[in-house]
């Protein structure tokens, strides 16, 4: 096998292989938590190839995650950091703000959403949580697994709001995909 082959395969097992994504790196210093007043919501989704980046983003949201299971853990922040205590690797972004370190417990509520992506977790009290959603698996060679995790805070006061969970992987580039927003109810 010459080199060219190699490189691609080489490349190709990096990209699909998580914990040494380069993405993860960057989350993992500058997550921050998304507050909600209750947890329900929709996840949405793709792990197609052809749809990976942010050029992609509406076509993704369009397409509902149905039996996708969500486990809610306790979550401990272990660490604070302030603008400029945390040193980066050579490449990465430094981040604008605060950061911090958590560490997820137990879990303490489990869902799966329901075939339009919908599901909604009521017996959660104000706290902070890790939100684990993993979609079904992969059907065929083209498409790559789903899971991602969020940090959540819930409160007793503010708006309604609902939830939309993109768990579908980020592009090489660490746009698109893997994103949690806050859609206001009316």
């Amino acid at each position: 096998m010459s080199f060219m082959p190699r490189a691609a395969v080489a490349g190709l097992a990096l990209l699909l292989c998580r914990p040494l994504y380069s993405c993860s790196i960057v989350v993992l210093g500058g997550y921050s938590p998304t507050v909600v007043r209750n947890l329900s919501g929709t996840v949405v989704g793709s792990g197609r190839f052809d749809l990976m980046g942010k050029n992609h983003d509406k076509e993704r949201h369009a397409i509902a995650i149905g039996d996708a299971a969500i486990s809610i853990k306790a979550r401990t922040d272990t660490a604070f950091f302030k603008k400029g205590e945390v040193q980066y690797p050579p490449g990465v972004k430094p981040s604008k703000g605060n950061l911090k370190e958590w560490q997820c417990g137990a879990e303490v509520a489990a869902a799966k959403t329901d075939l339009e992506g919908n599901f909604s977790i009521s017996t959660l009290k104000t706290g902070k949580y890790c939100l684990e959603i993993t979609g079904p698996g992969p059907k065929d060679d083209s498409h790559v697994p789903m899971h991602e995790s969020f940090l959540v805070d819930v409160v007793d006061a503010g708006p309604k709001e609902a939830l939309i969970a993109d768990i579908s992987p980020r592009f090489p580039d660490c746009s698109g995909g893997s994103s949690l927003t806050v859609k206001p109810l009316n």
